[in-house]
């Protein structure tokens, strides 16, 4: 009797954890849902956004650039991607952009804004 009570245990005790473990797989499962369908109207929203807008890595070099802000460029997704912020920007912007990099290092969340030249006709 001793004996079937301890296997009766063990079994109700693993079927605990294991309905456990499925709750945690749903729950990751909603989490992730969740978070693509967040990563979708994001996209939506840069992409259909009238202002310009880019991602721009710490060594100046682009990582997003949303449509509005192609156009201001002036040159293909592809070829802008290659480049670094750093070479359209007017002297006096270049500095601006490194105190901005340097003030807050290390962050993604570092906001500013630049006047850039248009790669076309060089303007502002």
């Amino acid at each position: 009797m001793i004996q079937f009570a301890d296997i009766a245990a063990f079994a109700l005790k693993n079927a605990q954890l294991f309905e456990k473990s499925q709750q945690e797989i749903r729950d990751r499962q909603q989490a992730e849902r969740t978070q693509s369908q967040n990563e979708r109207k994001y996209r939506t929203l840069m992409e259909n956004l009238g202002e310009g807008v880019c991602l721009i890595a710490s060594s100046g070099h682009f990582k997003f650039i949303n449509p509005a802000a192609i156009k201001i460029f002036g040159i293909s997704h592809d070829k802008l991607i290659n480049y670094s912020i750093k070479q359209f920007l007017p002297e006096d912007q270049k500095k601006y952009f490194q105190e901005a990099i340097i003030f807050v290092p290390g962050t993604e969340n570092n906001e500013f804004e630049l006047r850039i030249r248009n790669a076309c006709n060089g303007n502002s």
